[in-house]
């Protein structure tokens, strides 16, 4: 299926993890090419070679097939060492890696609830969305009912994810004061840890991009409360650049192992809503949120 060297991507617009590993092709330079699940020749050769329908998955220009997001960074870094996108120090690699570990795992309960708590306002959007992902041809009516069917089987993941009626306010009460934090942030620096993209990013932008900046509701409270953090998913899809706001700003890693002051209140807010979550004593992801524990606390 490969060919002119080029990487291949299976993913789709509105997934996740695909979200992560886009960027992280499209920052790190590398030549891809992106389809969809719909695509025939996904369902005959990938599907059948990973044994599970997933995405993102990359096909290398001689065939070898390399699944989940995280694995999938490790292995093109190791093979593509120029343009690092781990820092070499330690401070700000193990706070990249921490960052990462975040947006790629504690952000879900937020992905997932702005997604599915509110699919009867973006009801339409959704199925287009899913539809697109997974039926292949031009009629309208069959992409939608295709994308309504797959949507039902994702719809019932709230729960595992501890988001119900007893926990939203607290899920979207720190998805808002994240939002605020980052915001201040992109202010000061295009990327988490300076002015070059990295791990961090690429974690943050799995829930971040195909879901809460896609996705009609939370896309308008992005937009309307955290324009910079906006910005910064698109910036994320670009190749390398300086933006013109940053004209002045070095693209790299701040000097002498620095992280940015703009980043500590994201750090603080991070331990509080998912700290406990990295103990294995504490294995939900939302026990670890901030207002549910002094809820608890205060009974």
């Amino acid at each position: 299926m490969n060919n002119n060297n080029l990487l291949t991507l299976w993913g789709s617009p509105h997934s996740l993890y695909t979200g992560k590993v886009r960027s992280y092709l499209i920052k790190k330079g590398l030549t891809f090419r992106e389809l969809l699940p719909a695509n025939p020749y996904f369902q005959n050769e990938i599907v059948t070679a990973v044994r599970l329908m997933v995405v993102p998955v990359v096909e290398t220009a001689d065939g070898e097939i390399l699944q989940d997001s995280t694995a999938i960074i490790d292995q093109l870094e190791h093979r593509y060492p120029d343009n690092p996108m781990i820092p070499a120090t330690p401070i700000q690699r193990i706070v990249a890696h921490l960052l990462d570990g975040f947006g790629s795992q504690g952000m879900l309960p937020a992905a997932m609830h702005y997604r599915w708590s509110y699919r009867t306002e973006q009801e339409h959007f959704l199925r287009a969305e899913f539809g697109r992902t997974i039926h292949h041809g031009s009629n309208r009516e069959q992409r939608l009912a295709a994308g309504a069917s797959m949507m039902d089987y994702f719809n019932g993941f709230l729960p595992t994810l501890g988001v119900n009626n007893d926990t939203i306010s607290a899920v979207e009460a720190a998805h808002e004061d994240l939002l605020d934090a980052l915001d201040t942030h992109f202010q000061h620096h295009p990327y988490l840890l300076g002015g070059h993209p990295c791990i961090a990013d690429f974690g943050f932008m799995a829930p971040l991009y195909a879901h809460l900046a896609r996705d009609p509701v939370p896309s308008a409270l992005m937009k309307q409360r955290a324009p910079n953090v906006y910005r910064w998913t698109e910036r994320m899809n670009q190749g390398l650049m300086i933006d013109a706001e940053f004209f002045d700003h070095p693209p790299e890693f701040l000097a002498d192992d620095v992280i940015p002051e703009t980043l500590e209140p994201i750090l603080k807010l991070l331990f509080a809503d998912w700290g406990r979550n990295l103990s294995p004593i504490h294995s939900s992801p939302i026990t670890g949120y901030r207002k549910i524990v002094t809820q608890q606390q205060g009974k």
